[in-house]
């Protein structure tokens, strides 16, 4: 098992959005960070149902997303069975952005349990730019999906902006504690 897998798995995110918070959260990047910084890891990181397009239907095809997710961190279930729930809510074609944002996030953060990452990060975007509820767990993950693609400085920006959303998260923490930005 990976460590981006087990770190993934020990986190789920049944996300809503708050659209407010898109606007600035998907303009941080590894660019806030100074130009003479080098961030380097202080340790090496090893058929829709019978009435499709009904509102009632994405609806549950979005919660089922969500709950399929944790069932997959609580080793219920496999990753790729819980994408597949995923792309069949995405398809029905979520109206709300609150339930989409969270299905994004959601199957990205599957993707980057199934070692998908470059698919992860794209889902995570997407999360991102709608606006989540829990923001920090979707820069989280896309920090372990970048990390996984060796973005280094990509992956300390999210850990780092998952930081600032949410102050001493215990998971975030850890994953900072293994950095450390030295001046070249």
């Amino acid at each position: 098992m990976t460590t981006s897998l087990v770190r993934a798995l020990a986190l789920t995110a049944s996300l809503l959005a708050a659209p407010a918070f898109a606007q600035s959260a998907a303009a941080a990047s590894a660019t806030d960070l100074p130009s003479e910084a080098k961030v380097v890891p202080f340790r090496p990181v090893p058929g829709v149902g019978s009435v499709p397009g009904s509102i009632i239907q994405m609806v549950d095809r979005a919660e089922d997303c969500a709950k399929d997710a944790r069932k997959v961190a609580d080793g219920l279930m496999a990753p790729g069975d819980a994408v597949a729930v995923c792309n069949e809510a995405i398809s029905t074609g979520i109206s709300d952005n609150q339930r989409l944002a969270g299905t994004f996030v959601n199957r990205g953060v599957l993707l980057v349990q199934e070692g998908r990452a470059a698919e992860a990060i794209a889902d995570l975007d997407k999360g991102i730019a709608l606006g989540p509820e829990e923001p920090e767990r979707a820069f989280y993950n896309r920090g372990l999906a970048r990390e996984d693609l060796k973005d280094i400085k990509g992956a300390y920006a999210d850990y780092k902006m998952a930081s600032e959303i949410r102050p001493g998260w215990e998971p975030v923490q850890n994953e900072l504690t293994r950095f450390r930005v030295v001046n070249k």
